[in-house]
């Protein structure tokens, strides 16, 4: 009777959390779509991008770190149990934990400024990072509200089940923000005893923002690809590409970030530098493209890449944009960003193998997602939920094969490593109580 009333009571918990985080997610992405066609309409505000990158530099100065890295903080208290209980060595460290050390109510708020500053002068970020604080926000405020003072467990259940909610509200994927959700946090161990929640929360999230006519990329609908040796083995081509790709991405995003670091001792002008490098190489792309096509969120691209309308230019110069926007310090995530980026190298790529563009396009942007987050199933599923269900087989070895090359690094820089989890099994009963 005690496990039926706490899952029960997690079910009515995910579904109030789902309704407070769809409306939340719809209101974020309105705005976002509202800024991207201003900022289109008005090109010239692409030269607020240094005034944008060091505005978003004062704002985290004066609000503290634990802003900017609010999602790894989140995950880190998500981890704190499974840590603990699979390898002591990790308990009670503060160096790893962060214990109390959560997510404020102001996370939401400054992430959601943040990220308009963003998109309003076209640096070239996503969305689902700003989505994912939010989510996790709402999540943790209801959680205080409701349990006041929880334990570890009750904690990493609301930031899951808020994160997972938020990520598949924004994308009209609930099987995604489900996987997501359980996850993203830790890849090698799914928090099953959340499944509960967060399926609830998805459900809910996702029927409001459908409902409301959430903005979400566009794509043609993928030629059906025969289920030949050939094309499998193409299909793990494009996985391998793509993830080579993510590799090649994060490597020097981490390498330009330490030469910034070294080179300039003040913040300000180590997001200024790079934001400068930003504005130029974004008139560079619309001298060679002929518009400013993949500045700010870019979505429409994957439609473009998927009719064969994009070229090599585009994709690189969406990857080139968005690693500046990455090192000038912007918020918003890199979720949307990789997904174009895929998209428009698959579309590249495929062709040259024989491979249908509509196809290779798709299997491109959910491969490229896999590499850089180390979460082939969710990206598996996102793909199928984004673009359709035509080609799962070869979507899912491109996922997975883009898993495999890309190696430990990600975009989630929180996430628990496998090395950390250890072998041992959770010490933990499955289940909501």
């Amino acid at each position: 009777m005690e496990r039926f009333k706490n899952t029960a009571g997690w079910l009515f918990k995910g579904i109030i959390t789902g309704a407070a985080v769809g409306l939340v997610s719809f209101a974020f992405s309105w705005v976002i779509t509202f800024l991207t066609h201003f900022r289109e309409a008005h090109n010239l505000l692409i030269l607020l991008i240094p005034a944008g990158a060091l505005f978003t530099a004062f704002v985290y100065k004066r609000t503290g770190e634990r802003y900017r890295s609010a999602t790894t903080l989140a995950m880190d208290l998500i981890n704190e149990k499974v840590v603990s209980s699979l390898n002591p060595v990790y308990a009670g460290n503060p160096e790893r934990l962060s214990g109390d050390m959560g997510v404020t109510r102001r996370v939401g708020p400054v992430s959601f400024l943040l990220a308009a500053v963003t998109h309003f002068t076209g640096a070239s970020g996503g969305k689902e990072g700003t989505g994912v604080q939010l989510g996790i926000s709402v999540a943790s405020l209801i959680g205080r509200v409701s349990d006041g003072d929880s334990t570890p467990k009750d904690r990493s259940l609301w930031l899951i089940t808020g994160a997972g909610a938020a990520f598949g509200a924004l994308f009209k994927a609930p099987m995604a923000g489900i996987m997501f959700g359980l996850t993203f946090a830790s890849p090698s161990l799914a928090r099953m005893e959340a499944v509960i929640p967060c399926l609830a929360a998805n459900l809910t999230a996702c029927f409001i923002t459908s409902a409301l006519g959430i903005h979400t990329p566009g794509f043609t609908a993928a030629a059906v690809v025969a289920l030949t040796p050939v094309n499998l083995a193409l299909s793990a081509v494009i996985g391998i590409a793509a993830g080579l790709f993510a590799r090649l991405f994060l490597f020097t995003e981490k390498k330009a970030h330490g030469l910034l670091v070294s080179a300039f001792k003040k913040s300000y002008v180590r997001v200024l530098v790079p934001s400068l490098l930003l504005l130029a190489a974004s008139f560079a792309a619309a001298a060679v493209l002929g518009d400013f096509s993949v500045n700010g969120l870019s979505g429409n691209l994957i439609k473009e890449a998927s009719l064969g309308e994009t070229s090599l230019w585009t994709f690189l110069f969406k990857a080139l944009l968005t690693l500046l926007t990455v090192g000038a310090g912007f918020a918003g995530g890199e979720v949307v960003p990789m997904l174009v980026i895929g998209a428009t190298g698959g579309a590249w790529l495929g062709p040259l193998m024989g491979f249908p563009v509509e196809a290779s396009a798709v299997l491109g942007a959910a491969a490229c997602l896999s590499g850089a987050t180390n979460l082939p199933i969710v990206c598996f599923l996102l793909g199928c939920e984004m673009f359709g269900f035509a080609n799962p087989l070869p979507m899912f070895i491109a996922c997975i094969c883009s898993f495999i090359v890309s190696g430990n690094g990600g975009i989630y820089t929180g996430q628990l490593a496998s090395q950390d989890i250890g072998t041992g099994p959770v010490k933990e009963d499955s289940g909501t109580k």
